[in-house]
């Protein structure tokens, strides 16, 4: 279930997370997100600069790499999905984007995961060694535009870094609904907490260079 709905400044936040099996140790689990983030702004997205965005999944959990194709980000921002192993694929789901005044409706998309490397700084530069990390791909319903995002795995930690703004800069959209799934698979692209001592606690936080960061958490009961 969707934990509780966090609120800071104009931006209100809310997560729903689950590990199933939610089995301690369990092998191949299927994971499922979805973030719901808001702007109280009247027509109107949030009016922060988004600095980062983390999701720390339940202590112990693990990502395993080594498993299928790697896809690099530099290759897949540029190119497309088509640039990417078919093996690389772990999972997939729908966003919705904030653009306004720009776009008065919400832009839709949908997402592709890949399990990948961030060979790409948020600046541009190329970012080497390169690191293990979710890459977030996104057709938009907008032809041409598309947005791919690298969220590097450290730990049971997903966090992706955005270039500060240049003066008087705006942010262009905000992402506003995520529902993403990495199904269980075989071999194992993530296995779940060896420990069941108390809940699962997923969270997401978004920082932001000229404003409040704002954090909500979602959990889940689960089984030795």
């Amino acid at each position: 279930m969707a934990g509780k709905k966090a609120t800071a400044g104009d931006q209100t936040l809310q997560v729903s997370s689950s590990l199933t099996p939610a089995k301690a140790g369990g092998k191949g689990v299927k994971v499922k997100l979805s973030v719901d983030y808001e702007s109280t702004n009247d027509n109107a997205q949030v009016k922060e600069y988004t600095k980062s965005v983390a999701v720390v999944l339940p202590a112990g959990t693990k990502f395993h790499t080594d498993v299928g194709g790697q896809c690099k980000y530099s290759e897949l921002s540029a190119n497309g999905p088509d640039s990417c192993p078919a093996t690389s694929v772990v999972g997939a789901g729908n966003a919705t984007a904030d653009a306004r005044p720009a776009a008065p409706d919400p832009v839709t998309a949908d997402v592709t995961l890949f399990n990948g490397l961030d060979d790409t700084n948020p600046d541009g530069t190329p970012r080497d060694p390169a690191v293990p990390a979710l890459l977030l791909y996104a057709k938009t319903s907008i032809p041409g535009v598309d947005v791919t995002l690298a969220f590097d795995i450290k730990g049971s930690s997903l966090e992706t870094d955005y270039a500060p703004p240049q003066p008087g800069e705006g942010q262009l959209f905000h992402l506003q609904t995520v529902d993403v799934t990495l199904p269980k698979g075989k071999p194992s692209y993530v296995t779940s907490p060896r420990k069941c001592g108390k809940p699962w606690k997923t969270s997401v936080t978004i920082a932001n260079y000229d404003g409040p960061s704002v954090t909500a958490t979602s959990t889940q009961k689960c089984h030795k």
